[in-house]
């Protein structure tokens, strides 16, 4: 999930379920700790309400959308700043502008964002070789996949599979 950088929040809306979380939060425990996600979710439900209700569709909205789709449909091949210009018919400035401001990550990074995403569902479920989950996820060179994995997620991709394959 991405928020906006400026956005009008209402925010006595959001007190009172602020502090319920941090009354669950002071008496932390197994038995309440999942009240304290169901108020997280909560929290997480009024600020994207609120959100929706104060954006106006801008045209640098409709184009961060566009950029998403078309690095969601494209991320598993090479995608080169050239291609995303003819494609969506903008310069690469503004196209990393728009998305930038709406997402607060480049048009790199969110490709890089939705290659790990992908990638961390791979290592979960399948039990393909990293290399060639790599390759799937549009990335050829395993060391540089290695170091995007682990800057992304904290873990190598064999030690994050190690420690999801225990919890599936």
């Amino acid at each position: 999930m991405f928020l906006p950088k400026y956005i009008d929040v209402e925010v006595a809306e959001l007190i009172p379920v602020l502090q319920s979380m941090l009354r669950i939060h002071s008496m932390i425990n197994t038995g309440n700790a999942l009240q304290l996600h169901i108020y997280m979710l909560d929290f997480l439900n009024r600020l994207q309400k609120q959100l929706q209700h104060s954006l106006k569709v801008t045209p640098s909205m409709k184009l961060n959308h566009q950029i998403k789709e078309y690095l969601s449909v494209n991320y598993k091949i090479p995608v080169k700043a050239q291609d995303l210009e003819e494609a969506l018919h903008f310069h690469i400035d503004y196209l990393t502008r728009c998305l930038k401001k709406h997402t607060g990550l480049t048009p790199l990074q969110y490709l890089n964002y939705l290659r790990v995403e992908d990638a961390k569902s791979l290592l979960i479920h399948t039990d393909s070789k990293i290399s060639v989950i790599a390759a799937q996820v549009g990335i050829e060179n395993d060391n540089y996949f290695i170091r995007l994995f682990k800057k992304h997620t904290g873990y190598s991709p064999g030690e994050f599979r190690k420690g999801r394959q225990g919890s599936v």
